[in-house]
């Protein structure tokens, strides 16, 4: 135990159902001259971790913050500009560095700690170089879509808490559903979290066939960011996904990504 709260730090499955992990930097100004030519430092920096790269032009619409903290992405102003990408060495991850922003996606994930530091380390050498670098949107979001082969499509109270599953009892018939989903927004002072979860049903509008079920937490936080605020922000959004991540599920779960 911390502080009165539980420790998740030891916790480690030998498996996950993770499609995706995502971390994103949305910057306050553009870094000058990387719409046109990505300088060799940051090439040489970037290459162990990702030694693959695939440039491409894009049209990007830079995120527009409101003085009531609303994000959007709608304006009028579209721009040309290079997306400087580069993967792993087997793409199972992917670097994309714009003008307005620094992006990592882990298709394949172990650990958060790897994760972490291969944004970190990138991240700290472009704010050395670029000292007017700041962050103005943070997050950090892990996407689960966990899929299993026993039992009815709808039947999820050995895996999940019973209070995901409330909806469920509303009109109860695998034949007919074809979407079972929901959203909660969390907002815990200094960060907030959108967590959604359910059925999402790849097959829709058919009836609900594939016993698979979604659990996608999307933490982030719109300010100010320097350097020191990715890392302490990053630990914290983790910390809270895990936990929920915990209260979400069942110990028979838990078995099953522990192989048994």
């Amino acid at each position: 135990m911390k502080n009165g709260k539980k420790n998740f730090d030891s916790i480690c499955y030998k498996k996950n159902f993770l499609t995706e992990v995502i971390i994103r930097l949305d910057l306050i100004s553009p870094l000058q001259g990387l719409d046109k030519q990505l300088p060799i430092d940051i090439m040489q920096k970037v290459k162990p971790l990702f030694p693959i790269p695939e440039p491409q032009k894009i049209i990007a619409f830079p995120l527009q913050v409101s003085s009531n903290g609303e994000e959007s992405k709608k304006t009028k102003k579209k721009e040309e500009q290079m997306e400087w990408r580069f993967h792993g060495k087997d793409k199972e991850k992917t670097l994309s560095l714009t003008p307005n922003s620094i992006f990592i996606q882990y298709r394949s994930y172990k650990t958060y700690e790897q994760l972490r530091d291969d944004f970190l380390s990138v991240v700290s050498f472009i704010f050395e170089k670029y000292e007017n670098a700041q962050g103005q949107r943070l997050g950090l979001r892990y996407t689960n879509d966990i899929i299993l082969k026993d039992g009815k499509p709808l039947e999820w109270s050995d895996y999940l808490d019973k209070n995901l599953l409330c909806s469920f009892q509303f009109y109860q018939s695998s034949r007919i559903a074809s979407r079972v989903f929901h959203n909660i927004e969390f907002n815990f002072g200094d960060f907030n979290l959108r967590y959604q979860f359910g059925m999402h049903n790849p097959d829709y509008p058919a009836p609900i066939k594939k016993k698979s079920f979604v659990l996608d937490f999307d933490a982030y936080y719109i300010g100010f960011h320097d350097k020191d605020d990715i890392h302490k922000n990053l630990d914290k959004y983790h910390n809270k996904i895990q936990e929920l991540f915990e209260r979400s599920m069942t110990d028979k779960l838990r078995d099953v990504l522990n192989g048994k």
